[in-house]
């Protein structure tokens, strides 16, 4: 092949890329715009069995589960709502409160176990394992130093609910 050939060539696969790439988006728009009808169906499905009184209660129900902590930091980074859900907690705490509280407080939210990981990390966060199984999560600066070991600050520490025999081996994982 010579060098126009190739040229040729380019072009010809540049257009014919271009034309799949422009059916491709089409097909995504299409499948985007199913989905939807599928979404609007089924909750059409759902609620056209409800009474009107019970439609109004759950509706009423949805707009107080929007309502949100007045400082909840929603606008922000997903770290800062964990951070602030943290505070809010007030203490060390297992994932699936962490999970619960920021679910209560963002009812809109989207899974948070990978920031949780990535937090952990970024030593944003802290795990400690208790009695070697319970895994408990704090903020970094709920620890202090007590004999060149790191301990727990009294008022941070896991409630006598959630640790009711105390601990005896604490792992800082």
């Amino acid at each position: 092949m010579d060098e126009n050939e190739i040229k040729n060539l380019i072009s010809a696969l540049e257009a014919e890329e271009a034309d799949l790439e422009s059916q491709l988006a089409e097909v995504a728009s299409i499948l985007k715009r199913q989905r939807e009808k599928l979404i609007l169906i089924k909750e059409r499905n759902r609620t056209s069995a409800v009474s009107p009184d019970e439609l109004q209660r759950k509706t009423f129900t949805n707009l107080l589960t929007k309502v949100t902590h007045p400082n909840f930091p929603s606008q922000e980074h997903l770290h800062d709502q964990i951070e602030f859900v943290m505070r809010e907690l007030g203490r060390s705490v297992r994932k699936n409160d962490v999970v619960k509280k920021y679910e209560e407080l963002s009812p809109e939210a989207n899974s948070i176990e990978w920031t949780l990981r990535k937090m952990r990390k970024d030593e944003k966060i802290i795990a400690v394992k208790f009695n070697g199984n319970q895994i408990f999560y704090l903020l970094p600066e709920w620890v202090t130093m007590v004999d060149g070991k790191k301990a727990i600050k009294e008022q941070y520490r896991p409630s006598k609910k959630d640790l009711p025999t105390g601990y005896n081996t604490l792992e800082w994982i």
